[in-house]
């Protein structure tokens, strides 16, 4: 698909050991969204139009508004191109719009890469594994000597990490008809799920299902803490130790963990049986691990 550019515009967890086993526990985490949540509120609103404008579908949103923000009014008092609405609106409503610094963000999809960046979430290594919750970027413009972006030209959010490699988006603004301006693109347009195959997942892909180029993946700043591979936060298996699953990071040096993060940048063992994730989170391992 093929439209104009969008306008530019520590949670700690507490870790037991029992028997070889770790049973990590968030702290506070009731007070945080998840990339869960994110998902459900994205999902949710698959079909639907920019709001009481759309000619598509003007059923309200699933919170029961009109409008994803600005949506409806943003293109001098006509409905805009509304892929960061939607996505910004997610964000914020998620249980209790717990993602912080989401007011930064604006009806430009930029706003999103430049929020990774200015918040450190934004993730344009090639082996990066998206996370449920995360937005996807795509065919952003930097200019010259700048680390910020310029323009981009949509953004969408993960809403599911499939057992096959594969993950599913929730696209707000799409499949519009174009030719007649930007009003009549974002009135015909709804939020559509997406379908983005393994091999087309890596930064500087080109998703066959979306047919524009992935320029990064942004992890809001906010979430509460997911337990990595091979892990699972207290009463995710029924409130008793376990057994867990194997954890495919669990043997020296943890080369390609994605959840390591400076100081132990490559995952190595940091000599007390932990690591820290992507979040800044330091989660403990078995020592046996």
């Amino acid at each position: 698909m093929t439209r104009t550019r969008r306008p530019a515009a520590t949670v700690l967890t507490t870790g037991v050991l029992t028997a070889g086993v770790i049973v990590l526990t968030p702290l506070a985490a009731s007070a945080a969204t998840s990339g869960t949540d994110i998902a459900a509120l994205a999902t949710a609103n698959v079909g639907k139009g920019a709001g009481s404008c759309s000619l598509a579908n003007s059923t309200p949103n699933s919170l029961g508004g009109a409008a994803y923000g600005t949506s409806c009014t943003g293109n001098g008092g006509n409905a805009e191109y509304w892929c960061a609405d939607f996505a910004k609106w997610v964000w914020q409503n998620s249980a209790g719009g717990a993602v912080t610094n989401a007011s930064t963000l604006n009806a430009g999809a930029v706003s999103f890469y430049n929020y990774g960046i200015d918040n450190a979430t934004l993730h344009t290594a090639t082996t990066y594994k998206p996370q449920v919750g995360d937005a996807v970027v795509y065919d952003v413009v930097v200019p010259a000597g700048k680390t910020h972006g310029r323009s981009a030209d949509h953004v969408g959010l993960v809403t599911s990490v499939n057992p096959d490699g594969s993950i599913e988006t929730a696209n707000g603004d799409f499949g519009g008809t174009s030719g007649s301006g930007e009003a009549y693109f974002a009135e015909t347009s709804t939020v559509v799920a997406a379908t983005i195959e393994p091999d087309q997942i890596p930064v500087g892909s080109t998703p066959s299902s979306v047919g524009m180029t992935i320029s990064g993946y942004i992890t809001p700043a906010g979430l509460a803490p997911s337990a990595p591979d091979g892990y699972l936060p207290l009463g995710e298996d029924g409130g008793t130790a376990g057994p867990y699953a194997t954890d495919p990071y669990a043997a020296d040096p943890y080369a390609t963990d994605p959840y390591a993060t400076d100081p132990y940048a490559d995952g190595e063992y940091d000599g007390s049986g932990g690591y820290a994730d992507v979040h800044g989170n330091a989660w403990l391992r078995s020592a046996g691990s």
